[in-house]
């Protein structure tokens, strides 16, 4: 099968998380990659492909719809993700690193054709998880048969950071019509995401347990480090020690390793992007020797 990995860069101030993905994912997947990066973080990204341990092609991407960079963000990922011509495609948000092997997540998407990872061992049945589902309740467009479905059950909660499909999936469409239609709320592709679990039954499936959407914060007590895949930083949370220090003792050692061996060109360009908290620490670190 003819498989890639997918990140879609909106603003140029994630490269670094970006860069430290990249580097991790190239210690276990040795195909394709593409990094597809709007007009405004494009020239520093293209820095990227340059480096041959990343062996990473860059795009420029107009995005499908204008308005807000991060919510528009939400939209582009999914419809990128019908254009590609690939046979499956696993995507990644750039606030991710990766541990092990990812082959068994294009298994199950040869199998099922859409592929979402479960947010550690979170359920809909959790209160956070009903609350932002129940936002969807009364949108137009949206089917609301399967909201009151899943603020029914305990599925497994889905994390719209990383998930796998193939270009023509059933999903992708539907997807980004309802996440189109939930716009006003707080992260309306993944909290959509949830609605799709009863409804395409043989169209979707889900990696359950954590092992490709880990949190560092909220790892399941029964998950090993060594089995998971994928940590998910949540962002901010990676340089930012008060917040989650696991995440922040696990993600930064990582960026200081690439920034000394100079990976994707960091150490030339991380100055001219803005990035409060990283811009923070480096502070600290000079000031402390």
């Amino acid at each position: 099968m003819k498989n890639q990995v997918v990140y879609l860069l909106s603003n140029d101030s994630f490269l670094p998380y970006l860069v430290v993905s990249l580097h991790t994912l190239r210690q276990h997947w040795e195909g394709k990659v593409t990094v597809f990066a709007w007009e405004q973080a494009f020239p520093l990204a293209e820095e990227l492909g340059k480096d041959m341990r990343l062996y990473v092609d860059v795009k420029k991407r107009e995005p499908i719809e204008k308005g807000g960079r991060k919510k528009w963000q939400f939209l582009d990922k999914i419809h990128l993700m019908s254009t590609l011509d690939t046979d499956a495609a696993l995507y990644l948000d750039a606030d991710t690193t990766v541990h092990n092997p990812i082959d068994s997540i294009f298994d199950a998407v040869a199998e099922h054709g859409f592929v979402s990872t479960q947010f550690n061992d979170w359920t809909t049945g959790m209160r956070r998880i009903q609350k932002r589902v129940k936002k969807l309740t009364g949108i137009e467009r949206i089917d609301q048969k399967l909201v009151q479905r899943v603020l029914r059950g305990a599925y497994p909660s889905p994390n719209g950071g990383v998930f796998a499909c193939r270009p023509d999936s059933l999903v992708l469409p539907v997807w980004y019509e309802w996440t189109k239609a939930a716009m006003s709320i707080f992260i309306p592709d993944e909290t959509v995401l949830h609605l799709f679990q009863p409804s395409f039954f043989h169209g979707i499936g889900i990696m359950e347990g954590g092992r490709f959407n880990c949190s560092p914060k909220f790892q399941p007590k029964n998950l090993k480090d060594e089995e998971v895949v994928i940590y998910h930083h949540h962002g901010s949370s990676a340089v930012r020690p008060q917040k989650s220090p696991r995440s922040y003792a696990m993600w930064y050692p990582l960026y200081q390793d690439c920034m000394l061996q100079n990976v994707g060109g960091m150490a030339e360009w991380s100055c001219k992007i803005k990035n409060k908290w990283l811009d923070r620490l480096r502070e600290k670190e000079k000031n402390n020797g």
